[in-house]
C-alpha cells in the first residue's frame, strides 16, 4: 500500500527522481542520489512507493520525453544535412580563394547517414546489416578520446535512441549488480 504523500522532496530525494529517469535501477539511483551501498535498494524499494516520488518521477520522465522528441528532430534533421552534403563534391580552394582541385564525395558517410534514417524510418527488415567501414565509425572513435565518458555514452544513447539499435550504447559490465532493474 503506498504512504501517505509528504509536501515536498528533500535534495536528495530529488537527485534520487533525476537519478531514476535516466535509468529506472532503484539501487542505482539510491546510489547514485547519495544513499549508502548497504541501504540503497530497500530506500529504493520505500521511497518507489511514495505517491510523491512516483508523480515527481512522471513529471520528470514527460519532460525528458519532450526533450528526446527535439533531440530526435536534431539528430535526424542533422542526418539529412550531412546526407546531403557528403554526396557532394567539395571544391579545394588555394589560400587567395582560387578553386585547385576538388574533394570526390563521401559515400560512405552519405550511405551510413542513410542507413541511420532509414533505421528509423523503419525501412529495414529485422537483422538487414549494411557494413560501413571508415568515416561514421571513424569520426566516433577520434571523438572518444575528447569526450568525457558521460559525454560519450549520451552520444551512444541518442544515436541508438533514434536509430532503435539497442547495442549502441555500451552495456554495463559483467556482474555489475547496477544492471539490474529494481
Amino acid at each position: 500500500m503506498p504512504t501517505e504523500p509528504k509536501s515536498a522532496l528533500t535534495p536528495r530525494q530529488q537527485r534520487f527522481v533525476e537519478e531514476y529517469v535516466k535509468c529506472p535501477n532503484g539501487a542505482a539511483a539510491a546510489r547514485a542520489a547519495g544513499y549508502s551501498e548497504a541501504t540503497a535498494k530497500v530506500i529504493a524499494y520505500e521511497l518507489l512507493r511514495r505517491d510523491d516520488i512516483r508523480r515527481a518521477v512522471r513529471e520528470h520522465e514527460e519532460v525528458d520525453e519532450r526533450m528526446r522528441g527535439e533531440e530526435r528532430r536534431y539528430v535526424l534533421n542533422s542526418l539529412r544535412e550531412l546526407t546531403e552534403l557528403s554526396r557532394k563534391p567539395v571544391a579545394l580552394l588555394d589560400r587567395r580563394g582560387k578553386k585547385i582541385g576538388q574533394k570526390p564525395a563521401d559515400g560512405a558517410t552519405a550511405v551510413a547517414a542513410l542507413k541511420l534514417l532509414g533505421q528509423n524510418a523503419g525501412l529495414f527488415r529485422e537483422g538487414f546489416d549494411v557494413r560501413v567501414q571508415g568515416a561514421v565509425e571513424e569520426t566516433l572513435e577520434q571523438a572518444r578520446p575528447l569526450m568525457s565518458p558521460v559525454a560519450y555514452a549520451e552520444l551512444l544513447r541518442a544515436i541508438a535512441k533514434v536509430t532503435g539499435v539497442a547495442d549502441v550504447a555500451a552495456a554495463p559490465a559483467a556482474g555489475d549488480p547496477s544492471g539490474a532493474v529494481h
